[in-house]
């Protein structure tokens, strides 16, 4: 596994990536989009928390908008 890349901790405790270092889903939507000629790669915006008790992690996904296909 390559060593991460683009990955930060901002002040509120959220981790954003590309991802591109882990094996599996994030990997090979980006080699998906990339063949539809996206030109950047999705970013992950990641937070974990405690609710009642249990440990969790909330994950939000954004694809940048296309390069030429807007309504896409």
């Amino acid at each position: 596994m390559a060593a991460p890349s683009n990955v930060f901790w901002d002040p509120a405790g959220h981790l954003h990536t590309i991802a591109l270092h882990w094996e599996g889903f994030p990997r090979l939507l980006w080699e998906s989009l990339s063949s539809f000629f996206y030109s950047e790669p999705p970013q992950y915006d990641a937070v974990e928390y405690q609710e009642e008790g249990v440990h969790r992690c909330r994950v939000r996904m954004t694809i940048p908008q296309h390069p030429f296909r807007s309504q896409w």
